[in-house]
């Protein structure tokens, strides 16, 4: 394997970078916000290929910048942090305390980008090369219809009686929801409209299959206000279209639409808290983009309250991410729910938490809560890991299921970002089920279709 050009301008630009900001000590906050700005600024840049489009790994990196620093992009253009739904994290705590976390949080950031920019810009000389037969994506594409049929039923069983739910008593009843067979019914769904998506090829129906979760995912966002899973499975949607049916990004477009979604998004962080008003009275009382930088940038909490948590206590030694594995065992919501809360940061962090609760989790925050400041070393195999998943979806070898597996997998690597490692073993538990669910649908076919 040999390392592109552009490869090595990556590696030397963020270790560059890293460098800048590591010797960039006894300055004020605002000169640091910039210095960290620059730094997001030429690393998406570098993440980017206008030939390829958009991928897993740079939406991964572009959450992360959201999250983790939407309000030092704030703090730099003098923006105002709504703190009714928020908290403005630079009058909360102590100039020292935000460097250090900034610090913490950018270097992690680089190690995260530099890690999956090397797996993407090696080349291999020799890979296998999987020929597309069309039985597989005949395969793939029925696999899909025949979950989403199966399916049908019980999503909208769960869509009417959440969206009542929702409307009644707002967004304590994503939490409060009393069918749970229903809610776990309902995650298997975007795994239809992938394979849908992705076996049609865009010669076959899809559109209408594609429309019908489209509405689905609107519906659920105005009545119960449920935004982070929802836009993440909109996410894959159309990352499923622009990797199997290679429709050409059309920028004015895709930036309009991002914006509209970004209102959309700030509207329903307003609704979902019970004020009932409409999107033109929303229009003109609040500021959407502020509202909705202050929002998700606010996610930087989490990594100051893990390392004022090990400052009191001690680092968790990794515990973390052994209470994500025991997620994959059956029933262990049952029989070590209180070690999966015991080793969950959103858990542990609760308490610390200015209201008392609601955290969230981090990626980074779990790197401090894991090792402290050797959790770095572990943020370019991390990057590495969501690289390597990124090129096998986005290049031409691999099967068109393989594909799709990664891509639903996909949905606990961006839930993540905000989310604790639970998440990824989550998704990867529920693959396993879908991957014996098609291998059984194969064996059937098989069977009865030689019969034929």
């Amino acid at each position: 394997m040999t390392i592109t050009k552009r490869g090595v301008i990556t590696m030397f630009s963020i270790i560059v970078l890293t460098i800048i900001l590591c010797l960039a000590e006894n300055i004020e906050n605002k000169v640091y916000c910039v210095l960290i700005l620059i730094d997001i600024m030429i690393v998406q840049m570098i993440s980017f290929r206008k030939s390829e489009g958009i991928d897993l790994f740079y939406l991964f990196l572009s959450l992360i910048a959201l999250f983790h620093f939407g309000q030092v992009f704030m703090n730099v253009f003098g923006m105002q942090i709504v703190e009714s739904y928020s908290y403005d994290l630079f009058l909360m705590y102590s100039e020292h305390k935000i460097q250090r976390t900034l610090l913490f949080s950018i270097i992690a950031y680089n190690l995260i980008a530099l890690g999956g920019e090397c797996v993407k810009n090696i080349r291999n000389r020799k890979h296998r090369v999987y020929k597309v037969f069309t039985t597989e994506k005949e395969n793939v594409y029925n696999f899909g219809k025949m979950m989403f049929w199966m399916l049908l039923i019980p999503v909208i069983i769960y869509d009417i009686t959440m969206s009542i739910q929702g409307i009644q008593y707002g967004y304590v009843a994503k939490f409060n929801y009393q069918y749970s067979f229903l809610s776990n019914l309902d995650m298997y769904f975007p795994i239809s409209i992938i394979c849908i998506i992705a076996g049609s090829g865009g010669q076959r129906k899809w559109k209408a299959y594609y429309g019908f979760a489209l509405c689905r995912i609107m519906l659920l966002m105005l009545t119960v206000g449920n935004r982070s899973q929802l836009i993440i499975f909109l996410l894959l949607y159309e990352l499923t279209k622009i990797t199997f049916i290679q429709t050409k990004i059309k920028w004015g477009k895709t930036i309009a639409a991002g914006l509209v979604l970004c209102f959309i998004i700030s509207f329903v962080a307003v609704i979902r808290g019970g004020h009932r008003i409409t999107f033109s009275e929303y229009m003109t009382q609040y500021n959407a983009v502020n509202l909705f930088l202050s929002e998700f940038g606010s996610t930087l909490l989490t990594p100051i309250l893990a390392y004022e948590y090990i400052d009191n206590h001690s680092i968790l030694f990794g515990k973390n991410y052994l209470g994500a594995t025991a997620v994959i065992l059956p029933l262990s919501q049952y029989y070590l729910s209180e070690v999966r809360a015991y080793m969950n940061i959103g858990t542990i962090l609760n308490p610390y938490s200015p209201s008392g609760g609601g955290l969230g989790g981090s990626v980074i925050g779990d790197l401090i809560m894991a090792f402290g400041n050797y959790g770095l070393i572990f943020a370019m195999p991390l990057g590495i890991a969501v690289g390597k998943i990124s090129k096998s979806i986005k290049k031409g070898y691999g099967t068109i299921w393989t594909k799709c597996c990664l891509l639903y997998m996909s949905y606990g690597i961006l839930l993540y970002v905000r989310g604790t490692a639970q998440d990824i073993a989550l998704s990867f538990k529920r693959l396993l089920y879908i991957v014996i669910i098609y291998q059984l649908y194969k064996y059937l076919l098989s069977v009865y279709g030689n019969r034929r």
